[in-house]
């Protein structure tokens, strides 16, 4: 449907809204105040224009679907009575309350859609206040009623049964309302009115029922009005859910209330006169809240156990780790406090999957808590670190720490996982428990620091060997471009360990070429476009090398890009500027030069001369101006490697 035809229908209900009120108060009579005509076809129209709301909309269908039941009930209701003059009980009292419970169900309906995801024990929130909203409603305007109807009258419970029902929707409305906020959209307002009007409408019917005073007249006008509002609430937009933390914070605080006043209009009803129908209202409220705080206890006992438990691997969580050091603190206990990182793990992750890290995760955290056993307690405080907490005045403690690590270790085919670990000991070594772990985590990351230094010279010198041993020639090359990034470097830079990174990816900068065939690499010739494709790989493969340890990932990512340009036409990543990092830069400039002026297969040396002429021609477009400025200073210097960490 076009809004404009939307728009249209709306202000066409509008209009009939105000022309069915004005009409109706200038013919009151007898009956109906409209007569039966025009009586039906405002029923009629209310009831097709929610139904075809249903059938042109999807988004709240079931809850406008209710509403429709619920029209259309009342409409042949009427149409039965007015047929037939029954007199009550009947079957048409059978059909009008129908008519309530299909709107009691759209209004949940459209309190779910409003609520969002709301747990149970919201709802049972919800049932309580309209619970007690209904034996309040029941106590302030039922005896009035009751007190005019003749007594144990099945008659009696058919004229009660509409009043109840209008104060129960009325209260589920406040309910909701309550629990979203009190956000009340056109929507809404539209709802609200209606059925507030059709509930003046059965009180004051109820009541002139019972007095013997009923004849028609302006109570008449309150069903048909109310039809039209409910229907125009059908074709107006609903809000978005309210947020669960407000509506859970709001409707807790609303049963708790709710459940005090039902409890004080029992006491009152024990001291004057009031209906069964508020001492029912009101008790079944005081069950309904008894009920709901003995969900609220097992919930908060699951929600801390669920806290207690690390979810992945069901050994101790970060949360229980601080609450156990609070009560080992009062205690007065001596114990050993030992942290783990596994090493190697993000390399399993990033190998095998996600799934098979978890799986990993929970197989170590199983062996470590085996070990630990009744010596201690074992928590997982991050994604790959655990820490255990040993009392020390247990035998067999001793050596302890040593075989949890141990129970870390796990080799595979292409995978080593162990720990690194860090020991301190509480009180000795720190006042508090959590002192005493940040001073383990202090120590645990200055052996991983210690180990992955020894670590990065071994796969360092292994690579460089592997280069030496595949072609000694280019062995030679890169010893003297190694050289030469170094000086030049250190024009640009002071920093030790940056020129050790440079003075690395020098050295390591045709690492790749080890896989390349050697037809390719020996070729006297010009290389085919396949050839050069093939040729442009090393850079990617001496990266995907040298990543395989950790430790050398920032030289990995120098080698990556030591064939890019200046000017964007380079390769693998087509870098341009300053997006190079200066290293590759300094790297390109210096292995062009040697290339140059070194014997080659495919082409032979040129004097040096040429070979700087060469460089300040493709300066500014292959190379980066200021480099190249400073590899003709340096060149021919003799520079000394330096000193690797």
């Amino acid at each position: 449907m076009s809004q404009r035809t939307h728009t249209g229908l709306l202000v066409g209900m509008g209009l009939l809204c105000v022309s069915f009120v004005l009409l109706s108060f200038t013919t009151l009579g007898d009956n109906y105040a409209l007569g039966d005509g025009p009586y039906y076809s405002v029923m009629v129209l209310a009831t097709a224009l929610a139904a075809l709301r249903v059938a042109t909309f999807a988004p709240e269908r079931r809850a406008w679907l209710f509403v429709t039941l619920s029209l259309g009930s009342d409409l042949v209701a009427d149409g039965i009575e007015n047929a037939f003059s029954l007199t009550a009980p009947s079957v048409a009292d059978v059909i009008w309350l129908a008519s309530y419970a299909f709107m009691f169900l759209a209004l949940v309906d459209l309190g779910r859609l409003r609520l969002g995801r709301a747990n149970r024990i919201i709802w049972l929130d919800g049932v309580i206040a309209v619970l007690t909203l209904s034996a309040l409603g029941s106590a302030l305007f039922m005896p009035a009623i009751v007190s005019a109807l003749p007594a144990d009258s099945l008659a009696s419970a058919a004229t009660l049964a509409y009043p109840i029902a209008d104060i129960t929707m009325l209260a589920t409305i406040l309910v909701i309302l309550a629990m979203s906020d009190w956000r009340i959209d056109r929507s809404w307002q539209a709802l609200i009115a209606g059925i507030f009007v059709w509930t003046v409408g059965d009180v004051v019917f109820s009541y002139q029922d019972a007095m013997g005073t009923y004849s028609g007249g302006p109570v008449d006008l309150t069903w048909p009005l109310s039809s039209l509002l409910i229907a125009f609430a059908a074709w107006q937009p609903l809000p978005e859910p309210t947020r669960q933390p407000s509506a859970t914070r709001r409707a807790g605080s609303l049963a708790n209330v709710c459940g005090f006043l039902a409890l004080v209009l029992i006491v009152v009803g024990n001291l004057v006169s009031v209906s069964e129908v508020t001492f029912y209202f009101s008790a079944a409220a005081l069950c309904g809240l008894g009920i709901r705080h003995s969900l609220v206890r097992r919930e908060n006992e699951r929600l801390l156990k669920v806290s207690a438990t690390d979810a992945l691997t069901g050994i101790g969580s970060r949360g229980k780790l601080s609450t156990d050091a609070v009560e080992i603190e009062r205690s007065g206990r001596t114990l050993t406090v030992a942290i783990f990182d596994l090493d190697g793990f993000k390399f399993y992750n990033d190998s095998f999957g996600h799934a098979a890290g978890d799986e990993l995760l929970r197989r170590l955290a199983g062996r470590m808590a085996g070990v630990v056993g009744e010596h201690g307690s074992l928590y997982r405080v991050g994604g790959d670190e655990f820490v255990a907490l040993i009392d020390q005045e247990r035998p067999a403690s001793d050596g302890l720490v040593e075989r949890i690590r141990q129970a870390t270790c796990d080799r595979g085919e292409s995978f080593d996982i162990q720990a690194s670990m860090g020991v301190a000991d509480f009180p000795g070594e720190g006042e508090t428990v959590e002192a005493a772990i940040a001073l383990a985590d202090e120590r645990m990351y200055a052996m991983k620091a210690i180990s992955r230094t020894s670590a990065r010279n071994q796969v360092h010198e292994a690579l460089v060997r592997s280069i030496r041993e595949r072609e000694p020639e280019l062995a030679e090359h890169t010893d003297r471009v190694t050289r030469l990034s170094v000086a030049v470097a250190r024009r640009f830079i002071s920093d030790s360990d940056q020129l050790d990174v440079i003075w690395r990816a020098a050295q390591l900068h045709d690492v790749g070429k080890v896989a390349i065939p050697d037809s390719i690499l020996q070729k006297p010739g010009p290389l085919d476009e396949e050839e050069v494709r093939l040729m442009n790989q090393h850079t990617l493969i001496g990266e995907r090398i040298i990543n395989a340890s950790p430790a050398l990932a920032p030289v990995g990512r120098l080698v990556r890009s030591s064939h890019e340009h200046w000017d964007g036409s380079g390769y693998p990543d087509r870098l341009s500027g300053t997006d190079i990092p200066l290293g590759s830069r300094i790297i390109l400039a210096c292995d062009a030069l040697d290339a140059m002026t070194g014997e080659r297969t495919y082409c032979e040396a040129i004097p040096v001369e040429a070979a700087f002429t060469e460089l300040e021609r493709c300066s500014g477009t292959q190379f980066d101006p200021d480099v190249v400025a400073a590899v003709i200073a340096e060149s021919g210097t003799p520079v000394p490697s330096p000193t690797a960490n």
